[in-house]
């Protein structure tokens, strides 16, 4: 048994123009905190057989106090992993993810300093705010690993009920999603497929990552009733690193969207009051010399906002523009400070601008892993 985990925290000032319930009176200073301890496991049969796991514990109160929690067996077969853990090709998604050394822009955190209005702003792992997505996140399922050869490793994941469609928030995992007994088909994504290609190299010095992946499941009863197909993902990205320097860029795109927000009608139809249809890429250049690193990151994502059925009235396309310019500098081992430069842009589509949000932040933060 091993405890591990890491705590971080940012403090800084931001100037968006509206605060996160829709006020247009707005305080300048920000923080946000994220914290988790890792309880982790690991040993070896008599046989060679390998084995371990972690159960993470959030460090903030949440309604899924407990995140991932999965075991692991490993061997000259490669690696099987069951439980509530994101699928192997999203595991894959941030060998690509561009150099970020301060807050990272490819991910939902940019709506803590400048608050998200539109409909991609409600989904940590959302299209319109990541290329590293996730239909079924923590939900349990079961992934396998293969050796790596040549610098080739595939993924096979397969999550038996995956997101609910009642829901707009994607994939939460974890305890907001355990139940005992089937799934629902009526508003429960089933049978989930996760699959993933991933090459690693180094050629005199230069070191490639390269990844590609794709994801669908079978839709509930409510989202095809709304006339949405089975839900459809794939994302790729490639990384290259030579004395100091990284440079890398990523994409995602969800072809066929899950149903969220689904709910019955007089009529027994469902009406979907949002999509998470869309496309991203990120891209970014990163230089560490010593203690010292620095990265200047992009991120542009598109997604389908609001419908019609939802509470907010119908819109177009939500877009979102996120640039970053961070330095940071370690400490010492598991403790490093960094400052970030972030020019946040977050447009909606619905009439007046009503959910649209930019500002920029200047955040200086602190991080700690044990």
């Amino acid at each position: 048994m091993e405890l591990g985990g890491f705590f971080t925290t940012w403090f800084g000032y931001a100037d968006p123009d509206v605060a996160a319930n829709g006020s247009t009176s707005v305080g300048e200073f920000t923080s946000v905190q994220n914290a988790e301890v890792y309880f982790k496991m690991r040993g070896e049969l008599d046989n060679g057989l390998k084995v371990g796991g972690r159960i993470e514990l959030e460090g903030e109160t949440t309604g899924d106090q407990i995140d991932q929690h999965y075991l692991t067996l490993s061997g000259g077969f490669g690696e099987l992993r069951v439980g509530s853990i994101n699928s192997g090709r999203y595991s894959y998604g941030w060998n690509t993810d561009a150099p970020a050394v301060g807050v990272p822009i490819n991910s939902g955190w940019m709506s803590g300093f400048v608050a998200a209005q539109n409909n991609s702003g409600l989904r940590f792992r959302s299209v319109g705010l990541s290329t590293v997505i996730d239909f079924s996140n923590d939900e349990s399922k079961i992934t396998y690993f293969t050796p790596r050869f040549n610098g080739f490793q595939l993924t096979a994941s397969w999550t038996p009920r995956g997101h609910a469609t009642t829901s707009n928030s994607v994939g939460q995992g974890g305890s907001t999603f355990f139940f005992s007994g089937p799934a629902d088909e009526n508003i429960i994504n089933t049978n989930g497929f996760d699959l993933g290609l991933s090459y690693s190299g180094d050629f005199d010095g230069v070191g490639v990552e390269v990844q590609a992946g794709l994801a669908t499941a079978t839709a509930s009863n409510q989202a095809d009733n709304s006339g949405l197909d089975d839900p459809f993902a794939y994302n790729g990205g490639i990384a290259v690193s030579y004395s100091g320097f990284t440079v890398a860029g990523s994409f995602a795109v969800v072809d066929e969207p899950l149903g969220l927000l689904c709910s019955g009608t007089a009529v027994g139809v469902a009406a979907c009051a949002s999509s998470n249809e869309g496309e991203s890429f990120n891209v970014g250049i990163g230089y560490s010399t010593g203690p010292w690193d620095f990265s200047l990151t992009y991120f542009q994502g598109e997604e389908e906002g609001f419908t019609a059925a939802s509470p907010f009235g119908a819109g177009g396309d939500d877009e979102n523009t996120f640039v970053a310019l961070a330095a940071s500098y370690t400490l010492g081992p598991g403790l490093r400070t960094s400052f970030s430069i972030l020019d946040i842009d977050l447009d909606g589509g619905r009439p007046g601008s009503v959910d649209d949000n930019d500002g920029i932040a200047v955040v200086w933060g602190i991080h700690a892993g044990f």
